[in-house]
This record gives structure tokens, sequence and C-alpha cells, in this order.
């Protein structure tokens, strides 16, 4: 089930209780059970509380059948009392469903959340016990120890890269080392304003950046996290108001993402105006430092009138931190640190080698 088909159950969560019997059965249709699947479920009402439990897994094998792994709490409870449904009177559903799913999973639930230092609900437990889960956060808490998952990353299997061994050392993976430059070129950090800790990722390019985004950057981003849906296009306006061009944006809205990235890996805080950055160290190595800048110049590059290729930052250091990382594959930088406007560059004679060394393939440097 995609975020948004469970949207208005998941985002709303009181609203589902206003709904009438006929509303609950399309939300459920419209998330993908047919009616023959509708109709095994939805007399809950009427069994005992071993039934109950009997039929809550029976659900679970159902969500899993039907590939909806990331169901609700709330979507559960709609397919297990349907046929009894009354508008504002249904919140005793919901408290049963709870209190079985707590005296199923109650426990491992308990375990695992001491175990591995994070909150996590059992109906998550029922999830993993179904096959609905196909997340990592167990696996990168062995590695990470400072990220916060929340019940939406568990429930929709987000993935944080963990590091893969090697002859010198831990790296991560070559799709991951080249997300995380990308994110360290044009992404930053945001948070709800009811909450201590960052919750959204954003990576924003430049109007020249749109085919990137959409064919190459948008799809790595989804294929190292596990989210999907995370593209967008925003319409911006000239500075004449007579025309509009594209703003391409990828938004991640994941709790366990955003502070891997604030409290593991040391990516700035929001509202920083990301000046401080350090590379991450994990992504420095022989076998990721190359993915990594390829990532980086993709987005933080730009190709100047004269043919040589620009990096502009306020931050000095971070333009010397890939000055330095340049120069490990030969290729040549010069540094112009004008007060103005601090800028790196590549001569325009070293651009083929810029491009070719780190397999460059962003159009707009190759324009």
């Amino acid at each position: 089930m995609t975020e948004s088909q469970d949207s208005a159950v998941y985002r709303n969560k009181d609203i589902y209780e206003k709904y009438r019997s006929e509303e609950v059965r399309q939300v459920l249709l419209a998330s993908g059970f047919d009616s023959d699947s509708i109709e095994r479920f939805g007399n809950a009402n009427t069994l005992d509380n071993i039934g109950l439990e009997l039929k809550i897994l029976d659900a679970g094998e159902e969500f899993k059948e039907k590939g909806l792994g990331n169901f609700s709490t709330n979507l559960l409870v709609m397919l297990l009392f349907h046929n009894s449904w009354v508008p504002g009177k249904t919140r005793g559903f919901k408290s049963r469903v709870m209190r079985g799913v707590k005296l199923m999973f109650g426990e491992e639930a308990k375990y695992k959340s001491s175990r591995f230092l994070m909150q996590i609900p059992a109906i998550q437990i029922l999830r993993e016990t179904t096959g609905n889960y196909s997340g990592n956060l167990y696996e990168a808490r062995e590695y990470w120890h400072g990220f916060t998952p929340s019940d939406s990353d568990f429930r929709n299997s987000v993935r944080i890269p963990t590091p893969l061994p090697n002859v010198q050392g831990m790296c991560l993976s070559e799709e991951a080392s080249f997300v995380l430059g990308a994110i360290y070129a044009a992404g930053f950090l945001a948070k709800n304003p009811k909450m201590s800790d960052p919750c959204r990722l954003f990576i924003r390019g430049d109007k020249k950046d749109c085919h990137f985004f959409e064919e190459e950057l948008s799809l790595l981003v989804s294929s190292v996290f596990n989210v999907s849906g995370s593209y967008t296009c925003e319409e911006r306006p000239t500075r004449d108001r007579k025309r509009t061009y594209g703003l391409p944006t990828i938004k991640v809205d994941s709790m366990a993402i955003s502070t891997w990235l604030r409290y593991d890996l040391g990516f700035p805080a929001e509202k920083t105006r990301n000046e401080g950055k350090q590379f991450p160290k994990i992504c420095l190595g022989e076998h990721s430092y190359i993915p990594f800048l390829r990532g980086f110049v993709s987005l933080k590059g730009t190709k100047h009138k004269k043919g040589c290729i620009r990096f502009i930052s306020r931050d000095t250091s971070l333009l010397l931190q890939l000055s330095e990382q340049l120069q490990r594959p030969s290729i040549p930088v010069s540094r112009v640190y004008d007060s103005a406007s601090p800028f790196v560059e590549v001569v325009k004679s070293d651009v083929p080698k810029l491009l070719s060394k780190l397999n460059i393939r962003n159009p707009k440097l190759l324009e």
C-alpha cells in the first residue's frame, strides 16, 4: 500500500471514526483488498478474545498476501470490524485490537525496545511475525547508535545504510556513498516545531538538475533508504514573472534517516545554513570516496562560461575538504577564497579528467 492510499487513515488518525460502514469498505477497496477478501473479515465484534487474536494473525497474513505490509492499526481495525461500524462508536473496536496485539506481542516488543534502544510498538512485532517487514533498523543499530526511528519508519520498512567489510576496513556501498555525496552537496534537515529531533530530509537542486533528479538520484534515494514517492519538481516563477521553471526536490519523511544523518554522521542541524559540514569518514575510504565525490560534484558543481567547473560555498572548510578529496584521484583544483563568494574550480583543460574519473552523468556538467 502506498502512503497516499493510507494517508486519510494514518495522518488523520481519528477521521476513520466518522466513517459510515460503506465508507470503510471503500477505504479497504482503495487500499488494495478485493470484495472476497473483505468479506472474510469484518465480524470480529462477534468473537471472544482468543478468537480475536487468531483473527488478528489471519489479517496480518492477508495484508502480506495483498502486498500491504505497511498497514496501520487503524486499517487493521477497519478490516476486522467493518460490518459493525457505526460512526462515532468505534473506539471500543480499536481498544480491543490494541489489547489483543499487546497480549500477543507486548513482551517481545518490550524486550526488543530494551535490547535495541528504540521504541518498538507491539503492532510492529505483528508485522514481523506475518512477514510484513523488510527494513533493517535492527541490523543498523549494531553499527549506528544515534538514530531514533518512529513507528512510521518501522511501518514503511525504512532502511539505513550499514557498513560493508573489505580488506581496507569498513565502507558503505557505492550507491549509499553516492547518495550521501548528493545529500552533503544539496541536502538539509527539517523538523516538526513540536519535536526536538529532525524528521525530514530535503535534497534540492537547481533548474538544470531536473533530469538528473528524476532519472537517477530519486531512484537511488528510494533504493538506498527503501522509500518511495520522494521526488517533485516545484514550479517557480522567473524574476520577471513571465515564465516558470522547475526546481527539483527530493523529500524524505523519516525520523530514522534524519537522526542518522544528524547524530551518527554529524550532518548540520536544521536552520544552521548547513555550515560546518564535515565529510563523513565512512565515505572517505578507498572504496567509497569516488562514488561519494560523484554525488557531491554532480550537484555542487556548476559549469562556468569559461568552460571550467566551479564549486561555490560560503563554508571555506567545505571547499578545502573537497579540494583535498579531488586531489586523491589526481584532479587538479584551483582555490579562490574570495571573501564575497568563495569557490574552488577545476579549469577547462582538466574538466574531462574530472568527468571521466568520477563518472559524472548529470547533463548540466556534460553540456
